[in-house]
């Protein structure tokens, strides 16, 4: 093998283009490897033609980043994810949907989102206290993931409020989906009990861009609320 049988397709673009560039300046990159025990690698890679007997040669230094690249993967997924429920958060959700819009621009097929709205959590938290209302929305968190499919996006945006983006979904698979979620809820034997009200909109009949596709789920969603 080579090195070049290391790397990662992904890379190996960059590699060839930047080993074929007859230059003089230092260079730097960085590429992904995969080591023959099948650990995933990243490498500061940087080169620079250099002097050497009287003849020009490469010079090529390879440093480690592996450790430093988990530890940035670990703070952007900290930097959207919701603390208590472990969801995304705000943040997430933003950049969920601007992406499902630019997708269905591209292929012409809808998405729908789901804006969930927990019932009566002030009351949970006033009768049982704020633990079981954290508590409360965990369970609403783990129902939704276990309704979410793998392109889904669930996410926690307000106090009491959650939203699922559902790539590639129509109106009434999403009110499937809602309906799901709410008898789930109904059917739970735990304590106490638990309701959600449940928005939806699809994207783009029910609004053009992102904040008019959320005004109508959310109208809806507060339509549904109980007095």
């Amino acid at each position: 093998m080579t090195f070049r049988d290391l790397i990662y397709p992904d890379c190996r673009q960059l590699v060839l283009k930047r080993g074929g560039a007859r230059q003089r300046d230092a260079e730097q990159y960085e590429v992904k490897i995969r080591t023959k025990n099948g650990d995933e690698r990243w490498l500061d890679i940087s080169t620079a033609i250099i002097e050497f007997d009287g003849m020009l040669a490469s010079l090529v230094s390879a440093f480690d980043l592996t450790e430093r690249k988990h530890a940035e993967e670990k703070v952007q997924l900290l930097a959207a994810t919701d603390p208590l429920t472990g969801l995304g958060n705000y943040r997430r959700l933003v950049e969920a949907l601007h992406a499902e819009v630019k997708r269905t621009g591209r292929t012409g097929r809808p998405f729908a989102v789901l804006l969930l709205g927990m019932d009566q959590l002030k009351m949970i938290n006033d009768r049982y206290g704020p633990m079981a209302g954290s508590r409360a929305l965990c369970r609403l968190g783990d129902v939704l993931r276990l309704f979410c499919r793998a392109i889904d996006t669930a996410a926690r945006y307000g106090a009491d409020e959650f939203a699922v983006i559902l790539p590639e979904t129509t109106a009434a698979a999403a009110r499937l989906v809602a309906s799901r979620i709410r008898s789930r809820l109904a059917t739970a034997s735990l304590q106490p009990p638990l309701s959600a009200s449940i928005g939806v909109a699809v994207y783009p009949q029910d609004g053009e861009t992102v904040e008019a596709l959320l005004c109508t789920a959310d109208r809806e969603l507060y339509g549904m609320k109980p007095v």
